[in-house]
């Protein structure tokens, strides 16, 4: 007897077992290929997102301190930064809560807020026609 001679009759013995197996590869191969694809499709569709709502901003410099705002003016005189014409823009990005009074004089509050800290020019980045900030606090 040779080793084909085993293989078919393995094959014959057990085609039940053997077909089953041959299905659920068949499946999960379908189904590992179908998750590959949409997830490849939403991180597509999630980057896109991201970069139509970034607007106009290129790139940001995140820190775990403050650093000084004459930092920046040093950048902008930068050869490699003027000669693309970038504008930069100062701000700072913080978490905060608030606490208001209505007209009926009960008490909100909201936690978890992020709070931002920046000029006018930094709100002329949005979408909106005035560039006017959401919400002013002058002191």
């Amino acid at each position: 007897m040779n080793p084909w001679h085993y293989i078919l009759s393995s094959l014959r013995q057990y085609r039940r077992l053997h077909w089953a197996v041959a299905a659920g590869v068949a499946v999960t191969t379908a189904v590992i290929t179908g998750a590959l694809l949409v997830g490849d499709s939403m991180r597509g569709s999630l980057r896109s997102l991201a970069l139509k709502s970034l607007g106009p901003v290129d790139a940001a410099v995140s820190a775990e301190h403050p650093f000084r705002e004459a930092m920046l003016h040093e950048w902008s005189e930068a050869p490699a930064v003027k000669e693309t014409g970038v504008t930069l823009t100062p701000l700072i990005l913080t978490q905060g809560a608030a606490v208001f009074r209505d007209g009926d004089g009960q008490v909100h509050r909201a936690a978890q807020l992020q709070v931002i800290g920046a000029g006018k020019d930094f709100f002329a980045l949005g979408s909106s026609d005035n560039g006017e900030p959401p919400l002013e606090i002058n002191g």
